[in-house]
C-alpha cells in the first residue's frame, strides 16, 4: 500500500528541552491509527509538526510524498485536521460554513451534498450553528474536515464532550469515510475504549518517544471457568511453566510455546476438574497502555 504520511527522523527542541525524539512513523492510504499517550508526552506537538503549524528541528514530514517544508501548499492540500474544540462561525449556518471551506479548498456543490447527507443534520444544516449541540458541531466539523476528500485527516481528541449516541455516530462516519475514500486518518483519545473497534493499529508516545510495547505475542491468555479452581492453579504451576491467577469460580492462564491449551485440558480431565466455559483472552489496548505508562 502507498504510504500517506511519512515522518523520518524529526526532532523537536525548544531551548535546552528534546519535545520530540527521532519520531518516525509511517500511515497507509485507507488506515486509521491510534496515537496514544498521556498528556504532555508528544501527541500535539507531532500533530503541530504534521500541519505546519509548528517547523521541525530536523527531520522531514511528507504528506501524498511532498515534503511539508519545501512543497508546504502542495502537501497541505491533501490534509484536513479536526483539533479538540470546533472553531465554527456561529452566526452563520451549518451549509453556509460548508460553503465558505468548499470555496477555499475549490470543491464544486455537489460535494456539498454529499457531506450534508453524510454528516445527517438535516434542517439543523439551515440554522445557525449557535443554536448546535457540541454533537452537532461535532459533524459538522468532520464534514468540513471531510470535504475535499483528502489523503490525511489528524483528528486531536474529536469525541471530547459527547455523550455515547454522539460518540458511536461520530467514530463510524470515520470508519465509513476512512474505507470509502481510502484516507489515511491519524486519531488520538484519551477515551481508549473508542478507539478499540476503530483503529487498524496503535502508535504510543511518551516523553516526545515512540515506544513499542513489550508484550510477548507467543503468549496466549485463556480463562477456564472450573469447579475447582484452586485445585488447578496447583497442579499447574507444579507441572508447567505457567503463569496463573485464580478469580472466582475460575482462573486465568498464561501459556507459552512449551505448553498448549489440550495438555492444560488434559490435566483437568486425569483430575476430575469439571470445565464450564474456556476462553481466550485477546489483550486490550487498555492493557498495552497500563504496561507502557504506568
Amino acid at each position: 500500500m502507498d504510504n500517506i504520511l511519512n515522518l523520518e527522523h524529526v526532532f523537536k527542541f525548544i531551548d535546552k528541552s528534546t519535545i520530540l525524539n527521532d519520531i518516525c512513523f509511517s500511515l497507509s492510504a485507507g488506515e486509521i491509527v491510534g496515537f496514544i499517550g498521556p498528556n504532555g508526552s508528544g501527541k500535539s506537538s507531532t500533530m503541530k509538526i504534521i500541519t505546519s503549524l509548528w517547523q521541525a528541528s530536523s527531520g522531514q514530514v511528507l504528506i501524498a510524498n511532498k515534503n511539508i517544508n519545501t512543497h508546504r501548499e502542495e502537501a497541505l492540500a491533501d490534509l484536513s485536521a479536526m483539533i479538540e474544540y470546533p472553531m465554527l462561525y456561529s452566526e452563520l449556518s451549518g451549509h453556509e460554513n460548508l460553503k465558505i471551506i468548499a470555496w477555499l479548498r475549490n470543491v464544486n456543490n455537489t460535494r456539498i451534498n454529499e457531506i450534508e447527507s453524510l454528516i445527517e443534520l438535516r434542517t439543523a444544516i439551515h440554522k445557525p450553528v449557535k443554536t448546535y449541540s457540541l454533537g452537532m458541531k461535532q459533524r459538522l466539523m468532520l464534514g468540513m474536515c471531510l470535504l475535499p476528500k483528502p489523503k490525511l485527516l489528524l483528528l486531536d481528541e474529536p469525541t471530547n464532550g459527547l455523550d455515547p449516541n454522539g460518540v458511536s455516530t461520530f467514530l463510524s462516519l470515520i470508519k465509513e469515510h476512512a474505507n470509502k475514500d481510502q484516507t489515511a486518518v491519524l486519531i488520538s483519545s484519551h477515551q481508549l475504549h473508542h478507539l478499540e473497534n476503530l483503529c487498524d493499529r496503535f502508535i504510543y508516545i511518551k516523553n516526545g518517544t515512540i515506544i513499542t510495547p513489550t508484550y510477548n505475542s507467543s503468549y496466549t491468555r485463556y480463562q477456564l471457568m472450573v469447579d475447582r479452581p484452586l485445585e488447578l492453579d496447583h497442579l499447574i504451576k507444579t507441572q508447567f511453566e505457567c503463569e496463573t491467577t485464580t478469580i472466582e469460580n475460575g482462573i486465568i492462564i498464561t501459556i507459552d510455546q512449551k505448553t498448549t491449551l489440550n495438555m492444560i485440558l488434559q490435566t483437568c480431565h486425569s483430575n476430575n476438574i469439571m470445565i464450564k466455559q474456556i476462553d481466550r483472552l485477546i489483550r486490550t489496548i487498555e492493557e498495552e497502555y497500563s504496561e507502557i505508562y504506568q
